[in-house]
């Protein structure tokens, strides 16, 4: 249930204007498809915080490629 309101919440936020920024902060997948899915929409920034290695080099490099900034809990410096 809190996955399936995430996404919604990801893309309702995804269309509306006055929203700048998405910030996710989770070491759970199951965000991965809605956030894409939001950056694919939202014109603002769309980004990711997690504990660095808990989404796996694949997730990164799909994040990445679509324009998700990520940024490590432990080192706060943020790879894009």
């Amino acid at each position: 249930m809190v996955d399936t309101m995430l996404s919604c919440d990801l893309l309702q936020a995804s269309l509306d204007s006055a929203i700048g920024t998405i910030l996710v902060v989770s070491d759970d997948t199951d965000f991965i498809p809605p956030l894409v899915a939001a950056a694919g929409i939202c014109k603002g920034t769309v980004a990711v915080v997690a504990p660095n290695g808990t989404l796996g080099q694949s997730m990164q490099t799909l994040l990445n490629a679509k324009g998700i900034s990520l940024f490590d809990l432990e080192d706060q410096s943020g790879t894009e």
